[in-house]
């Protein structure tokens, strides 16, 4: 909560389309003018509710994907560095799957 003002002049930014960049605080004072302190806001429901679905499928991927790996190519079971890696590499694949949804969302809502 405490960087979406951030946030969203930064997605301010990344869409604007003028060769000339703005400031930082000539950024933030543009947001403010449009619509007070509400607006820097704007666009973080879909970022609280994207945070649930987003955390569970990448604890679940990667637990999922270290059992599976480990008892197929795995030493007796065990997980080793390879292992791992592999199964957070998957986990970020179903983190990203989720995510963008509503960071689509939240992205126009900023705009």
């Amino acid at each position: 909560v405490s960087v979406q003002p951030f946030d969203m002049v930064k997605t301010r930014n990344q869409l604007n389309r003028s060769l000339i960049p703005t400031s930082l605080f000539k950024s933030f004072a543009e947001v403010y003018y449009e619509g007070g302190l509400l607006r820097f806001y704007r666009g973080l429901l879909p970022e609280l509710v994207g945070f649930i679905p987003k955390t569970n499928a990448q604890y679940l991927s990667y637990e999922y994907s270290r059992r599976y790996l480990s008892k197929t190519i795995g030493n007796n079971g065990e997980s080793n560095a390879l292992i791992c890696a592999m199964s957070g590499y998957i986990a970020g694949y179903a983190t990203a799957f989720t995510v963008t949804p509503s960071q689509i969302i939240k992205v126009r809502l900023q705009s």
